[in-house]
């Protein structure tokens, strides 16, 4: 039996549910993360040894972010020292050096050169835009364990700004979301939803072949994407 409804009318909350409940077999799947997988820029990784490869990573990572505020390293005598010494606290603290020495470099900014406050802060990855202008924090300054120690808790207070987990989403998977959009737009706007009307609009917007069309190249999209955050991360490319 056709639903009545009228045109421009506020639909109750439960509406689109019910919709979906009864036509479940015509209506396609919505394109959202549990079907499609984006994705998803990799957590900074953790130094694991206090071994001469562990020392090289955080290196690495130091001279990568460096690179990514200043536009240039280097690689120093100095550098390597201060790394030693932060070493066992940085695997000891689960601290991930890439973030650690981003959130050296936002408080260098902030506080620079009079030393740090106890403060927080709002939107400091602004403050970036400035940094060519200024001397780049000291590597003893960044890696000293003292600092570690006594900064730890405002560090993780702001560690979600130096985290992974921000989604890439494909333009196929874009375009599904725009036609599924459209869709449920459109079948909203009838006045009588039955089984002829809703196949009607979804062969409009997303017909059966364009549909899993769209969904393999979202996927394979998403997929490739991945792979390429993947081998980014483990060349030290800052990300975050």
């Amino acid at each position: 039996m056709a639903q009545v409804l009228r045109g421009n009318t506020q639909r109750p909350p439960l509406w689109w549910a019910k919709l979906v409940a009864q036509h479940h077999e015509l209506l396609p799947q919505f394109p959202g993360v549990e079907l499609i997988h984006p994705a998803r820029i990799p957590e900074p990784p953790y130094v694991r040894s206090i071994t001469a490869v562990g020392v090289e990573n955080v290196i690495l990572w130091y001279l990568s972010t460096m690179h990514h505020v200043y536009g240039y390293s280097r690689r120093t005598k100095t550098l390597e020292s201060a790394v030693r010494a932060a070493l066992p606290l940085l695997i000891d603290m689960r601290v991930p050096p890439a973030s650690w020495v981003m959130f050296s470099i936002d408080v260098w900014l902030k506080y620079a050169v009079g030393g740090e406050g106890d403060g927080a802060w709002n939107s400091i990855p602004s403050k970036r835009r400035t940094a060519p202008k200024r001397m780049p924090p000291p590597p003893r300054w960044i890696f000293s364990p003292k600092r570690l120690q006594n900064r730890a808790d405002w560090f993780r207070w702001h560690e979600g700004f130096y985290r992974g987990g921000r989604l890439f989403i494909s333009k196929p998977h874009r375009q599904l979301l725009r036609r599924y959009a459209r869709m449920r737009e459109a079948l909203e706007q009838l006045e009588t939803v039955d089984e002829d009307m809703v196949r009607a609009v979804v062969n409009r917007w997303l017909p059966r072949k364009l549909y899993a069309s769209l969904v393999e190249e979202a996927r394979v999209e998403a997929e490739f994407k991945q792979s390429q955050l993947v081998k980014l991360v483990r060349k030290g490319t800052w990300l975050w």
